[in-house]
């Protein structure tokens, strides 16, 4: 993950940094939603992204212990189609020189969302 401000090719207008997708593409980041605190936290981050071509998503960014690393991806998979529930689209590993780190491993959560313009606490009810 890339936070600037500086214009780079193929990146959104406004945008406040990028990220690598899975398939190499940058996906802009353009806002952050939350941010965990604290120096013994996941360093969990989930921000609004768009994709080169305009596509909105909700991206979450965080370290997972090695045997729990499937979990939540499992999980967003089992619960897909409930109302009101986010929908995974992808998830990947963060790799360093092509391999995961060994004993927790970055993980990126890729959902589409209703809304990202809003914060979830700003979010009117449906």
């Amino acid at each position: 993950m890339h936070m600037c401000k500086d214009k780079h090719h193929n990146l959104r207008e406004n945008m406040i940094g990028w990220i690598e997708g899975k398939d190499g593409t940058h996906l802009s980041i353009m806002s952050i939603i939350w941010q965990s605190q604290g120096f013994f936290s996941r360093g969990i981050i989930c921000c609004c992204i768009q994709t080169p071509g305009g596509d909105e998503y909700a991206l979450k960014d965080c370290w997972v212990p090695e045997d729990r690393r499937y979990h939540e991806g499992h999980i967003l998979w089992m619960v897909m189609g409930i109302p009101n529930v986010v929908r995974l689209v992808d998830e990947w590993d963060v790799l360093y020189n092509g391999v995961p780190d060994w004993k927790v491993v970055q993980k990126v959560f890729l959902c589409a969302v209703v809304v990202c313009a809003k914060k979830p606490h700003m979010m009117e009810p449906l």
